[in-house]
């Protein structure tokens, strides 16, 4: 018991000296009304920016901000507002004297999020002549979304929280890597997905159409580029009575948080798109959005897609460990035990509140001898009524065994090709995903001791 409450002491002291200072503070002093707004919007007057916008952290700054209320906002107050022109729609590429017309030479491309990909990759190719270069040249050459990550850094660091129960430093994890974990397997499956929807296009467009989709601009880095560029600025809206998706022209986008008191949309009246506020705010009081498709993600997902890690109180509830605890480990009298309480083997552990019943439970049943569980039975007693028979540190025992089995390790080559973002970008974006891991590990743990 001494060892387990030692332990976890040891894992809650290193988070908390790893911890940023809060990004949820009220107060901070934002700068005047269009100092952040992006510099090729800021001189439309019709643009509402009533936004302040500060990097989050060094390794972010391209993309995730803290959105800050350059002055007090009522409730139903318009923080940002971009009218449609602004908006990157399918009708947009439709309407493009260079795009437009190779819409209608190639047959089949009535997909919108295909025609929006091929179209800002197009506009892209085009460099300072396209009417976007304002917002694209603005964004990075690589996202932070895993799918861009090296194999070195995506196997070794990004799967390698759990190493951390047993104390291994960051630095000794160079040469190996957990390649079953949720996010690994993600990622696999994302980059699976889009080179199946790359391959459908190229290189039969290229060699169709070589003077509209020359090589040298639409290889696979490139479509990645866009496809990640449109998946994580996308939003659906109703125009007219059309729904359509439209893709956001800003590089740096609000931080994301799963119950937000804002509202996205279009407004039919100032026909723009406008982000508002459900409460009133002051000044200096951050802005969230709910990231298209992300309302019930996990960090997992949320760092595969959005190459977003959230900060310490954003996503506590999503920020989980899947745990599942192999059938044969139960004899099939507690696997009858289990049916008849519609007990399961597979659990997600938390960072925060109260452990479930039902996994402590199973814990419990998993380190119980026959003798034990008998006895339980007779008795007609739960778990937690038998201290005197099953331990909470056998139990914290058996948890870091399961995780241990349940996240092999696997050697990685040393030679893996490197992305073209300096590593330590990623290294660090690492470190804080593996922080929030081990909060819930932590929290598991003292809950069990």
């Amino acid at each position: 018991m001494l060892a387990c409450l030692q332990l976890t002491f040891e894992m809650q002291q290193d988070i908390a000296a790893r911890q940023q200072p809060s990004s949820l503070a009220k107060g901070v002093e934002p700068e005047g009304l269009y100092s952040n707004c992006p510099l090729w919007l800021s001189k439309d007057k019709k643009i509402q920016w009533k936004m302040s916008v500060k990097p989050l952290q060094p390794f972010l700054d391209q993309s995730f901000s803290s959105f800050l209320a350059a002055e007090k906002l009522s409730r139903g107050g318009v923080a940002v507002s971009l009218p449609l022109k602004y908006l990157i729609t399918a009708d947009v590429a439709a309407g493009s004297p260079s795009f437009g017309p190779i819409l209608e030479m190639v047959e089949g491309l009535d997909d919108e999020e295909t025609v929006l990909i091929l179209y800002i990759m197009h506009e892209r190719a085009k460099g300072k002549k396209s009417k976007w270069n304002g917002f694209l040249s603005e964004l990075p050459t690589e996202f932070n979304s895993t799918p861009f990550w090296s194999e070195k850094v995506n196997y070794i660091l990004v799967n390698s929280s759990f190493y951390l129960i047993w104390g291994i430093q960051e630095m000794e994890l160079v040469s190996c890597g957990r390649t079953n974990t949720e996010l690994h397997l993600l990622t696999e499956s994302r980059k699976q997905e889009f080179k199946a929807l790359y391959g459908q296009l190229f290189p039969s467009l290229s060699a169709a159409l070589p003077q509209f989709f020359p090589e040298n601009a639409h290889r696979f880095s490139d479509f990645l580029w866009a496809i990640t560029l449109v998946r994580t600025r996308s939003f659906e809206i109703v125009v007219d009575g059309a729904p359509m998706t439209c893709v956001l022209p800003l590089h740096r986008i609000p931080r994301h948080h799963p119950f937000v008191p804002t509202q996205v949309g279009f407004d039919p009246h100032t026909r723009s798109f406008n982000i508002t506020t459900l409460v009133d705010m002051e000044r200096g009081d951050e802005l969230f959005i709910q990231y298209p498709g992300a309302s019930g993600a996990n960090n997992d997902q949320l760092l595969c897609q959005f190459g977003y890690v959230p900060c310490r109180g954003e996503n506590e509830f999503f920020n989980t460990i899947p745990l599942t605890i192999p059938r044969d480990a139960f004899d099939e009298k507690k696997i009858l035990f289990m049916r008849e309480r519609k007990m399961s083997l597979s659990h997600l552990l938390r960072g925060t509140g109260e452990l479930s019943p039902k996994l402590t439970q199973t814990l419990a049943m998993y380190v119980q001898t026959e003798e034990e569980f008998l006895r339980m039975i007779e008795s007609a007693k739960t778990q937690q009524d038998h201290g005197d028979i099953i331990t909470k540190e056998k139990m914290a025992e058996a948890l870091r065994e399961l995780l241990s089995q349940q996240h092999e390790v696997n050697s990685v080559s040393a030679d893996k090709e490197e992305g073209t973002l300096s590593p330590p970008l990623r290294v660090a974006l690492a470190a804080e995903y593996m922080d929030r891991k081990r909060e819930v590990i932590a929290h598991v743990l003292s809950k069990l001791c």
